[in-house]
């Protein structure tokens, strides 16, 4: 987790989150999750995922919900967008529910997740 200067972003700066995992049904994976913010890391807008399936297919959302706690943890609702998706997610639809724990100071985030894709 870093935040890099990106003229995209009206103040100039991206968070960016990359990172990789498992999953059950696209294997291997890599992720980069975006959004720009604000001087104390608040999001100024929409936080922008994309997954990378082992196989180059790759798999886009979009935080669409407030992230919410619950048992202490923070939740964030990611709404796939089908239009954005490739290869065999081409027009996918479905949704993806991330918590974990994520450190600003340390610029470290562990998080786990489950959803339902349609393709």
């Amino acid at each position: 987790m870093e935040v890099v200067q990106n003229d995209a972003c009206d103040n100039g700066m991206l968070l960016l989150v990359d990172g990789d995992g498992q999953a059950s049904h696209i294997g291997h994976f890599t992720v980069i999750n975006t959004t720009c913010v604000d001087e104390n890391f608040n999001p100024v807008s929409p936080l922008i995922g994309e997954i990378t399936a082992a196989n180059g297919d790759k798999i886009c959302t979009m935080v669409t919900k407030e992230p919410w706690m619950e048992n202490g943890v923070i939740h964030y609702y990611y709404e796939i967008q089908p239009e954005l998706c490739t290869g065999r997610f081409e027009n996918a639809t479905g949704y993806i529910i991330m918590w974990g724990d994520i450190d600003f100071i340390a610029m470290t985030w562990d998080l786990k997740g489950e959803g339902k894709i349609t393709y």
